[in-house]
């Protein structure tokens, strides 16, 4: 693990628009109150690539104190590392985070004026969508190489969300 010191159910939102298979990160931000990743401190994804900027995103918000620390728990695919993100936090207000975790963890709730539709429907005109409901039907989270945290043994998404026993 990688640090760094900066002074339930299946749903539809744990899964990213656009699949690829692109490296990413589950990290964990955390002072030193906080005591284990399920229950404290801010859990977030972002790709291999941005994890430095995001980094130094967290750190100009001032929303966390500056004896923070970032660690990396979950190195896998976007779409992995979205399920752990929803296991870890499965609703919303857990921990640091204020909304549930998973691909479309941040947009929950949060309602659009007329005016902002309309522009993102000019925005995304002529645009393709893949077959979500396709993907959807075919997806299952038993094929997901998930590992524990803990004990880095490979189960599946209903044992690391209920708990398993070897650690």
């Amino acid at each position: 693990m990688r640090n760094h010191v900066f002074s339930g159910d299946w749903c539809p939102r744990i899964f990213p628009a656009q699949s690829t298979s692109e490296e990413c990160y589950v990290y964990w931000i955390f002072d030193n109150t906080c005591q284990n990743p399920e229950w404290h401190g801010y859990i977030g994804v972002t790709t291999k690539k941005r994890y430095k900027s995001r980094c130094l995103e967290h750190k100009r918000s001032n929303r966390f104190s500056k004896d923070c620390s970032i660690r990396i728990i979950f190195e896998g695919n976007i779409e992995g590392c979205y399920l752990y993100e929803a296991v870890l936090r499965p609703y919303p207000n857990m921990g640091w985070n204020i909304a549930a975790g998973g691909a479309r963890g941040h947009k929950i709730g949060n309602k659009k004026s007329d005016e902002t539709k309309k522009k993102i429907g000019v925005a995304n005109f002529g645009r393709k969508r893949p077959d979500l409901a396709e993907r959807n039907r075919t997806y299952s989270p038993r094929k997901q190489e998930i590992y524990c945290i803990r004990c880095r043994a490979k189960v599946t998404f209903t044992k690391l969300s209920r708990g398993h026993k070897r650690c």
